[in-house]
């Protein structure tokens, strides 16, 4: 989970979790539009994408990202999670991730395929 949300919070560079993309050695966080499955160019079905635009908003981060971040507490490495819930109380953090919920919302509603790249940095 928090490797998905924290594609939606971060500059692709900026990412904690993920070490930046090189050609040699690729990284970089995963594209959230990507798919498994065989549906290049077909948008995800309508019900689908209501679903998602009611559930993921700013506010499900923050409370998912809190939670999860509760859960690790004392593990291994739990500094990332704690970052993340600062972050995500960050006005700037909102936003950019709220921009990118309606990105990826508009992506997924077109029947397209290819390469894409965030606009919102």
């Amino acid at each position: 989970m928090l490797k998905y949300v924290s594609g939606l919070m971060y500059a692709e560079n900026e990412n904690p979790l993920f070490t930046p993309w090189t050609r040699g050695k690729g990284g970089g966080p995963p594209a959230l539009w990507n798919s498994d499955g065989h549906v290049y160019f077909q948008s995800w079905h309508q019900e689908n994408l209501v679903y998602l635009r009611k559930t993921l908003t700013v506010d499900y981060l923050r409370t998912s990202i809190t939670n999860t971040a509760s859960l690790l507490e004392g593990e291994i490495d739990s500094t990332v999670p704690s970052k993340m819930v600062l972050d995500i109380n960050n006005g700037d953090t909102q936003a950019r991730a709220a921009l990118r919920v309606e990105e990826l919302l508009e992506y997924l509603s077109q029947d397209v395929g290819g390469h894409y790249s965030w606009k919102t940095q």
